[in-house]
């Protein structure tokens, strides 16, 4: 059985603990940031001359940059209680989820999960070509009063929003060696 979600539980996971997202903060400062250069740049072009283009390229993204920086990270630094509280109220959901694939865990312990492998694995369909990445997650369990430990299945084809959730382990692979005949 697989569950879906629409999140990274390790990105998820971080989230949680620090309130800042990579997803949420650096890559629409970028992209908020070239689309204000490339504006710059159009008012520029009316009136500096053209060997004088370069050096306003620089000065026009060094401006959108430093206002993309003073606006969204102190926004961002604001909003990171409600970003961990989201967060974990995210995990908290999780957990109930996850004793459906007999992993008896809350979301104190999925915050102390950690990434042990990542595989990537090239699916052919008849119209495209996926990308998948695996990614291999212990995450805390409780079995009889004790604390164990579970490998999770994290599965998602890269570009697209939608992650899997299953148990499962990388298997092992066997290495052969040359075997060198002495007689």
């Amino acid at each position: 059985m697989k569950l879906m979600i629409n999140y990274d539980l390790i990105d998820k996971i971080r989230e949680a603990k620090t309130g800042f997202s990579l997803q949420r903060t650096v890559k629409p400062i970028l992209i908020r940031g070239w689309v204000a250069t490339t504006f710059i740049m159009i008012i520029n072009s009316f009136w500096v001359p053209p060997e004088k283009m370069l050096k306003a390229l620089f000065e026009a993204m060094s401006i959108s940059l430093n206002i993309q920086l003073l606006v969204y990270i102190p926004a961002d630094l604001i909003l990171s209680k409600y970003i961990r509280n989201s967060s974990k109220k995210s995990l908290t959901d999780l957990a109930m989820q996850l004793r459906q694939l007999n992993a008896n865990t809350d979301k104190d312990l999925i915050l102390n999960s950690y990434k042990y492998k990542t595989e990537y694995k090239l699916l052919k369909n008849d119209d495209s070509t996926d990308l998948v990445q695996k990614k291999y997650i212990m995450v805390p369990v409780i079995e009889n009063g004790k604390e164990n430990e579970v490998s999770i299945l994290q599965e998602h084809i890269l570009g697209s929003k939608i992650y899997s959730l299953s148990i499962g382990e990388p298997t092992k692979q066997k290495v052969f060696k040359l075997g060198l005949n002495t007689m």
